[in-house]
């Protein structure tokens, strides 16, 4: 119930004009990129951290619970550890 609700609200902020115009321009993207960086870091991308902290065991419960084959590619330069918890 939430999910569709804030998935409703999201699209009523950022599909519209002013938004549009608030948002397109060089300074304003900067600060976008920011905050998704600061954003992933919270979720441990970037972050340097173990498959346990990093959000990378999530994902393979996530992947789990959806039926058919899946393809991963682990190209990260650690030393595997995601790999291991996926196979």
């Amino acid at each position: 119930m939430i999910k569709p609700l804030a998935t409703k609200i999201l699209h009523t902020l950022f599909r519209n004009d002013f938004t549009t115009s608030f948002t397109s321009n060089r300074a304003a993207q900067l600060g976008i990129r920011q905050l998704v960086k600061e954003l992933d870091y919270t979720r441990g991308i970037g972050a340097g951290a173990g498959v346990g902290t990093s959000g990378e065991e999530i994902l393979t419960e996530l992947l789990e619970d959806q039926n058919g084959t899946k393809t991963v590619f682990d190209v990260g330069a650690n030393k595997g550890d995601f790999t291991d918890l996926i196979v």
